[in-house]
């Protein structure tokens, strides 16, 4: 009010003033030039109540020009609708006066409840209860892990009264908890789960136990639905149903006893047939589970032995299964591994001997098979890969001379199944696969090379063969290895030189960039490396120098590239004295790059904003933000990242307010719901 009020007697001053020397068309010109200066102090204003404040003050003065000088040019343009202010017109500033005078509020005290209606349509369309709620499962699925059941179980306390929600929550923290190993609490959770859902279908508890994840519960669901099943109250092809599933859980549970009993009573007492694959599944298990007799009688055929064969391959991949080995595929499964010792991390202690004892099983299977099976028997691409599963399984046990013996066996296989020349391709880079990690793991990294030229598949392979041996230090014959797998390609080079690299052997890595012999992009790339990682330890005149050694900096966007290189480093980051220079130098060149038209996709500069905002310097990407020609929400979105202070969430809502509109205002909005949704947990 003192503002608007201090406002109103300029202008009175200022048309006294000129009605004693003026004319009135210069009145009011005076004043309306006084009310643009006001509009500009008051779009500086980045409290959102003193903004709407400003705002109205604004608005009066320019409805008082109206009002005392209606026949003047300036009057009736302002009367009239147009823009004569800011670019909007009387009309104009009200609105935007009232759409913020609507948010204002929630602006200067932000929360979920009154952010929610804010946000995003997909936000809209949910209520900031439920918001919320999806706020507190993410919280309790990440205490499961951390605190354990009863931890995450209190935060979903004020949904137990609601008990479809609170039931189906149960369950996904079970899911949770076996993510993260913890078997314990699976157990817990299931059996909340059906405490909070006494008559809970019968449906629901066979999709527990058919469940891999839950297996920790699987007992204690399992006699319930013996229960079930006893009480008289199912129909007969739910009885079958519950006692086919019951069979294989049993079977893979290593109970073989319960498990054949289950389905001969679904068989002869029942009279009922299982599918073919619900076979293959239960004989697998029972083979693993010590009933091997058993296992192939369920899947025994009088014209082939191919059941047989499929059977005891899918047992052999399903205990490698258990240690993720192939994951459901044919051939190992390598994503994600970094070094192959952490593939082969050994089996637990409390799990060697029943593991041990599914593996001879197994293996006595194929030993029976493998002199009699043919190619018409499916042999080539399961019999063989199922000696190298079991193979893997036996080094993870520790028994290297096993796994080495099961490869020899499977090879042989393929030998007396392969004879002619011309044969020997046929599935040989399945097989290999399983070969080559076993020749990796005995050290034998030549052997393990020629092995993995036979695969379809080769480069994780490679990368784990390249880093392993570059452990040994001989960079000559780390590169004739690379050459060996994939001759002179950047894909083998750059796991050299990375191997190197993570060595602290930046000269080696250098020599190595320096011998490639391809394509001259691919080398800056590799030169670009040893930039990064004197980057990433902080040291900037180091990287410098790879840069200027190489030349790899020869257009702006290089220039960006390495800018950003530099602020990937924790180090160069987190001290603001050394960040600032490097983030300011992006606007500039990014604004330099937007001026010139030549980047007509993505803005450029506001990407400072984004790299001040991510390493907390808020106040800096609030500047740069704000003088950005060209921008958009992403770099809004950092700012509401965890290095976040809560009171400056005020300004960031209302910038974020002044440069955005419709959907991407609500995106920003989402993100400091979700920004406030962390802050309370």
């Amino acid at each position: 009010m003192k503002a608007r009020k201090y406002l109103l007697v300029v202008l009175a001053a200022t048309a006294a003033t000129f009605t004693a020397c003026s004319s009135p068309e210069e009145s009011a010109r005076a004043a309306l030039v006084e009310v643009g200066e006001e509009w500009q102090a008051a779009v500086r204003e980045t409290d959102p109540r003193n903004r709407v404040a400003a705002y109205s003050d604004v608005i009066e003065a320019l409805e008082s020009i109206v009002e005392d000088y209606p026949e003047t040019p300036d009057g009736r343009a302002i009367a009239s609708g147009r823009e004569v202010v800011g670019g909007r017109s009387l009309q104009g500033l009200r609105a935007m006066r009232d759409e913020l005078a609507a948010r204002a509020s929630c602006y200067s005290s932000p929360s979920v409840d009154c952010l929610t209606p804010l946000g995003s349509s997909y936000t809209r369309n949910g209520s900031a209860a439920e918001g919320s709620a999806e706020a507190v499962f993410t919280a309790a699925r990440k205490t499961v892990c951390d605190k354990g059941f009863a931890a995450a179980d209190r935060l979903l306390e004020p949904f137990k009264i609601n008990k479809p929600v609170y039931s189906g929550e149960l369950v996904q923290l079970a899911l949770a908890a076996a993510a993260c190993s913890k078997p314990v609490e699976v157990v817990a959770a299931i059996d909340a789960y059906r405490a909070a859902v006494p008559d809970v279908a019968v449906n629901q508890l066979i999709s527990i136990v058919s469940t891999d994840a839950l297996k920790p519960a699987w007992s204690s669901v399992m006699a319930e639905l013996e229960r079930r099943v006893a009480s008289g109250g199912l129909s007969q092809n739910d009885v079958a149903n519950v006692t086919l599933t019951m069979a294989v859980r049993y079977a893979l549970l290593g109970d073989a006893r319960k498990a054949i009993a289950k389905y001969r009573h679904f068989t002869d007492t029942l009279n009922y047939q299982a599918d073919l694959t619900t076979k293959f599944e239960l004989g697998a298990a029972l083979i693993a589970a010590g009933a091997a007799d058993e296992g192939i009688a369920v899947v025994a055929s009088p014209h082939t032995r191919s059941p047989a064969v499929v059977t005891v391959t899918r047992a052999a991949r399903g205990l490698a299964d258990e240690f993720k080995i192939t994951q459901g595929q044919a051939i190992p499964q390598l994503y994600n591994i970094k070094d192959i010792r952490d593939f082969f991390t050994p089996v637990a202690a409390e799990e060697r001997q029943r593991v041990a004892a599914s593996a001879a099983a197994i293996e006595a299977e194929l030993e029976k098979l493998a002199p009699v099976v043919t190619i018409q028997d499916g042999a080539i691409t399961q019999m063989d890969t199922a000696y190298g599963a079991l193979a893997l399984v036996q080094q993870k046990l520790g028994a290297a001379d096993k796994a080495s013996a099961l490869i020899a066996k499977g090879a042989a296989l393929r030998d007396r199944l392969l004879p002619a020349a011309g044969q020997k391709e046929v599935g040989l880079s399945q097989f290999n696969t399983y070969a080559a990690l076993i020749a990796l793991a005995h050290g034998k990294h030549a052997e393990a090379a020629e092995l993995v030229t036979t695969m379809n598949i080769r480069h994780e392979y490679a990368r784990l063969i390249l880093k392993s041996f570059a452990a040994k230090g001989d960079l000559e014959q780390c590169l004739a290895l690379a050459n060996t797998i994939q001759p002179n390609t950047p894909q083998s080079y750059t796991t050299v030189i990375e191997s190197f690299i993570e060595l602290g052997r930046l000269d080696d890595a250098e020599r190595a960039i320096a011998a490639f012999a391809g394509n001259a992009d691919a080398k800056r790339g590799m030169y670009w490396l040893l930039a990064q990682q004197a980057a990433a330890e902080g040291d900037v005149k180091g990287a410098e120098k790879f840069v200027e050694k190489y030349s790899l900096v020869a257009q702006p966007r290089d220039r960006l590239r390495f800018l950003g290189t530099l602020l990937g480093s924790e180090k160069i980051a987190g001290s603001r004295r050394q960040a600032e220079p490097l983030i300011r130098e992006i606007f500039t060149i990014g604004s330099q790059l937007d001026a010139s038209g030549s980047n007509s996709y993505d803005a450029i500069a506001q990407n400072a904003a984004w790299h001040a905002f991510h390493n907390g310097y808020t106040d800096l990407g609030i500047e740069l933000y704000t003088a950005a020609g060209r921008k958009d929400q992403k770099p809004m979105f950092e700012a509401f990242n965890e290095k976040l202070n809560k009171r400056d969430m005020p300004v960031l809502l209302m910038l974020a307010h002044d440069n955005l509109r419709g959907e991407p205002l609500g995106y920003v909005i989402d993100a400091a719901i979700r920004y406030l949704n962390r802050e309370a947990v």
